[in-house]
């Protein structure tokens, strides 16, 4: 049993009980607390009350929370807003007031028994039973992007670029004030805060990095509507961000003391993208692609002049593709096929000697070769071979076959070293 107590503020003259509450504990919807409240589990002053009960300053507010009971999260037929699907992820456009993963007073309606109903068994499990598939998360009332991970090898993929930062994620929301500035950035540490336990802060000694890039797409007379960027995924970060420079986000309880004239549901903030690497394909998922008519301007201004290297850099995954921006643009000096390169690491000698070079006998003998060196940097084989699936992910473009794809798949779904080091034999045989 969780049991706090709680000093009514002044700005919280005159608020209900309920919603009260449910500002102390933003993770948790108000019905959770209404119901909380009916049982008894909530008092003032020592005294139970209704709901509706009118807060004064200086009431003690008492909340006992039941502990979490283990409990089977069921599928539930829950319309989702795809974004986009394949076989190893999915995005989806989190609704308003939907919780992530359950939590306690939250073991329906979440978006994981959405997507329980809608992958059946396809999703990851490294998060646990409660939280399958989930790889990050955004708060109830924020809206917008969020990946969902069908695979393990998916899971680890995405979380490592969420880990390094590398994920775009792009958020647009309204915030209290007009914002002077029409772009810029906020350096500040985000932590716990010292008082408030339920609240994040800027905490200089014991904080994380964080790092928010806004810009102020348009004013209005008292609020801004503006889009941000993000370098670093701290909780509430543009919540937190916004509102140490004087500008919270509209609708945002928790961290502004101003009222919404407004009928809202929580902050007005909205996960406009999330920008990845596919975890099989390798395909950047950032929303961007090659502009070649800018190329070709870039081609026409630059091509004649000898003193100029030009260079084009964008998708070759092929000879075919190779030759059609060779082709296209005689006067290139330089193609880059990085990326390329990371599929199948025989294209430059393709390339070059326009066939097939495949040589099975060679991607083995580097594939122990890195197995082993694994292995010596102590990482255990089983950790070593959660890594290694990671090659094939890169691979997977050079072995077309159907009988070669079955073994793929076997690989992928290997959960010992030996099975896995079995199948890749057959696969290189």
């Amino acid at each position: 049993m969780q049991k706090e107590t709680f000093e009514v503020e002044y700005e919280y003259e005159g608020e209900r009980l309920d919603k009260y509450v449910s500002i102390l504990f933003p993770e948790q919807s108000r019905s959770f607390f209404q119901k909380l409240i009916k049982d008894g589990n909530v008092s003032v002053n020592d005294k139970v009350q209704k709901a509706n009960y009118r807060l004064k300053t200086e009431d003690l507010v008492t909340v006992e929370i039941p502990d979490a009971v283990e409990t089977q999260i069921l599928p539930e037929d829950i319309p989702l807003d795809i974004l986009y699907e394949d076989d190893d992820l999915l995005v989806v456009n989190k609704p308003k007031g939907m919780v992530v993963h359950p939590s306690a007073g939250h073991y329906s309606g979440t978006l994981v028994n959405a997507i329980m109903y809608h992958c059946k068994d396809s999703l990851s499990g490294i998060n646990g039973e409660i939280r399958p598939g989930i790889v990050h998360r955004i708060d109830m009332d924020t809206t917008g992007s969020l990946i969902v991970c069908k695979n393990d090898e998916s899971h680890v993929f995405i979380a490592e670029q969420i880990k390094e930062h590398s994920v775009n994620r792009r958020y647009r929301g309204i915030v209290y004030g007009v914002v002077r500035d029409d772009e810029g950035t906020i350096l500040a540490p985000i932590g716990r805060h010292p008082v408030d336990r339920k609240k994040m802060a800027i905490n200089e000694k014991n904080g994380k990095d964080a790092i928010t890039h806004y810009k102020v797409l348009e004013r209005f007379d008292k609020y801004t509507y503006m889009e941000f960027k993000l370098e670093t995924g701290r909780t509430h970060q543009i919540r937190v961000h916004m509102a140490s420079i004087g500008h919270p986000l509209l609708g945002d309880t928790l961290y502004s003391n101003g009222k919404s004239p407004y009928k809202l549901q929580g902050q007005t903030l909205h996960a406009m993208t999330i920008g990845f690497i596919h975890p099989r394909t390798r395909e950047d998922y950032y929303g961007g692609s090659v502009d070649l008519a800018m190329f070709d301007l870039a081609v026409e201004r630059y091509g004649e002049q000898t003193e100029s290297v030009l260079c084009y850099n964008g998708d070759i995954t092929d000879v075919a593709g190779y030759k059609n921006i060779q082709k296209r643009y005689p006067q290139v000096d330089k193609i880059m096929i990085g990326r390329g390169i990371i599929g199948n690491p025989f294209l430059p000698q393709e390339i070059a000697e326009q066939r097939c070079c495949y040589n099975a006998g060679i991607l083995l003998a580097f594939h122990d070769e890195l197995f082993a060196g694994y292995m010596e940097a102590g990482l255990g084989a089983r950790n070593v071979m959660f890594k290694m699936k990671e090659l094939w992910s890169f691979m997977e473009c050079i072995f077309e076959a159907p009988d070669q794809q079955k073994i793929l798949k076997k690989i992928r779904k290997a959960n010992d070293p030996d099975t896995y080091n079995t199948e890749v034999r057959k696969l290189l045989r």
